[in-house]
């Protein structure tokens, strides 16, 4: 082995022992064969392949974690939107979050609901108070009026 190829080895081994310890070695499968590529040919361009491979997995890893750290806090918000909607039964908001799966999406789709379900609360009081005034005209209008005294 020549001494470049030492040292790409030597510098590939403490990439791998510091993903290790924060990346499970189950997510290092695509890594792992292109550490096979550097060990069959070890040279600047195997090196290259593998370190930019191993940065992959443990940006994935990373990224992997972050998303269901904030996929919990995501759904969490939603299903607490959708438990402050006033007039909801408690029962079908705990419905929902027994149904739905924790993940961001359902969360925003929560957020959404419980928009949907204030904007359709406010607009049927609305709908109702016009309807209130209305009869109340109607109501005004269908008196008969008075009869005048003749002058």
């Amino acid at each position: 082995m020549s001494d470049d190829a030492a040292a790409y080895a030597t510098a590939l081994l403490r990439q791998v022992e510091r993903i290790l310890r924060v990346t499970p070695a189950a997510d290092l499968h695509d890594a792992c064969a292109s550490l096979d590529g550097f060990v069959a040919a070890p040279r600047a361009a195997t090196y290259v392949a593998a370190t930019r491979a191993l940065a992959r997995a443990r940006r994935a890893h990373t990224t992997q974690h972050l998303r269901a750290f904030h996929d919990d806090r995501i759904f969490r918000r939603g299903l607490e939107a959708v438990r402050a909607v006033p007039g909801l039964d408690p029962g079908q908001a705990e419905a929902l979050a027994a149904l739905a799966p924790v993940d961001a999406r359902t969360g925003q789709r929560l957020l959404a609901l419980a928009q949907l379900l204030e904007v359709h609360a406010e607009l049927a009081g609305r709908a109702q108070a016009a309807f209130r005034e209305i009869r109340r005209k109607l109501a005004a209008a269908s008196v008969p009026p008075r009869p005048r005294p003749y002058q």
